[in-house]
């Protein structure tokens, strides 16, 4: 029921806001994907479950995020990294192909990780 009456925020959200939007302009300056990401290790006590955080922008918009519990346990700090990084630069690439594909000229996708 939770996700039903969720829905329906969402939807009259959009029912009362048809101005909003994404605006893209084929600009080089403004058509570049930067990525951030970051991982907290062992963050869930019980599981030692590391969560994975990273978002993805395309010019000024976010256009992916995501923040999730990994599904493995990592072993350490830099196994964390390492699969948020990994995860993080697939989706960039699908969607830096996918727009390529609209016609868009992205590049290359610059990513940021906070390894600390």
């Amino acid at each position: 029921m939770r996700h039903w009456k969720s829905m329906l925020h969402i939807l009259r959200y959009m029912s009362n806001t048809p101005a909003y939007g994404l605006l893209y302009r084929n600009n080089k300056e403004e058509l570049k994907m930067i990525g951030y990401s970051d991982s907290d290790f062992a963050n869930d006590s019980l599981s030692r479950l590391s969560c994975t955080e990273y978002v993805i922008k395309l010019g000024n918009a976010v256009i992916d995020w995501t923040s999730r519990t990994q599904r493995t346990i990592a072993t350490s700090t830099t196994k964390a990294e390492w699969t948020v990084l990994s995860t993080g630069t697939r989706h960039a690439e699908y969607l830096r192909g996918f727009i390529n594909e609209l016609g868009l000229n992205v590049e290359r996708v610059t990513w940021w990780c906070d390894n600390t």
